[in-house]
């Protein structure tokens, strides 16, 4: 699957990861979670649509308190954003939390994948609380 030009952000976006959401009863149903580092987004991939979208949050950026950074003598200052996903077992509908946060971050968010499978609910601007 090719990405499409509005999941990328520019010259920013940086994929450095992916995380696929599958069981054994649903291979024809498989998502894909792509954190965007570079572009603080998060693109979602369908197998069973073949289709992509990109979603974006607040939670996605880094934190700016904690990007100020000294390793063996040199300090430096890091803005990467979504970098590190870890999903939830399933629960009884079927859904998992999807786990998450920034490389430059020092917090943890989280967010059901009920929410990044359904489009429409991830591209309506109201979605902020559900996260």
């Amino acid at each position: 699957y090719t990405l499409k030009e509005n999941d990328l952000k520019g010259d920013d976006s940086f994929f450095a990861n992916i995380i696929v959401d599958v069981t054994p009863d649903t291979c024809d149903d498989a998502f894909a979670y792509i954190p965007d580092l570079g572009g603080y987004g998060l693109v979602v991939y369908s197998y069973a649509s073949n289709d992509s979208w990109r979603i974006k949050h607040n939670f996605f950026y880094f934190d700016p308190l904690s990007g100020d950074l000294t390793v063996g003598g040199v300090n430096f200052q890091w803005t990467d954003g979504l970098f590190g996903l870890a999903l939830g077992p399933q629960n009884e509908t079927g859904y998992r939390t999807l786990y998450f946060h920034a490389l430059a971050s020092t917090n943890e968010f989280s967010v059901s994948t009920e929410v990044l499978r359904n489009k429409t609910i991830a591209l309506d601007s109201s979605y902020y609380h559900l996260f």
